[in-house]
C-alpha cells in the first residue's frame, strides 16, 4: 500500500496528469485488483515502480499473530469504540482510518483484522 500511496504522489506531482488520470488509478486500485485466492500471491505493476507489487492470499493453516497487534489497538482505541468498529466490520461497512503513522495505521488495521479470523 506504501508503494501505491508513493506512486499517487508521484502522479500529484506530475504536471502532465491530471485529476481524472489519479482518479481512475485510485479506482483500479481499489476495485479492478482481486484479492488472491488462500496460498496464492498475485503481481501486477504500478505506474512509477520498477519492481511488481505482490499481493498475498495468506494462509489457510496460519494463525494470526495478535498479542502485539491487541495491545496497540488497546493503546489507540477504548473498548467501546473497538466493540463498534468490530461491528462495523462485521457488518461489512466502509470504514476510513486515518493516521500520522504509516507503520501505526498498518499494525491496527491488521489486529482488528485479526478479530475477524475464526469468521470466514
Amino acid at each position: 500500500m506504501e508503494t501505491c500511496l508513493l506512486s499517487v504522489l508521484k502522479m500529484l506531482s506530475n504536471v502532465k496528469v491530471n485529476s481524472e488520470e489519479i482518479n481512475r488509478f485510485l479506482i483500479h486500485i481499489i476495485k479492478e485488483i482481486p484479492i488472491p485466492p488462500i496460498n496464492k500471491n498475485l503481481y501486477f505493476y504500478i505506474p512509477n515502480s520498477v519492481l511488481p507489487i505482490e499481493l498475498s492470499g495468506g494462509k489457510k493453516t496460519k494463525l494470526p499473530t495478535t498479542i502485539a497487534l491487541m495491545n496497540l489497538l488497546f493503546a489507540y482505541f477504548s473498548i467501546e469504540n473497538i466493540i463498534f468498529i468490530h461491528y462495523l466490520i462485521l457488518m461489512e461497512q466502509k470504514i476510513l482510518f486515518i493516521a500520522d503513522e504509516f507503520y501505526i495505521l498498518t499494525h491496527i488495521i491488521e489486529a482488528f483484522t485479526n478479530l475477524l479470523y475464526p469468521i470466514q
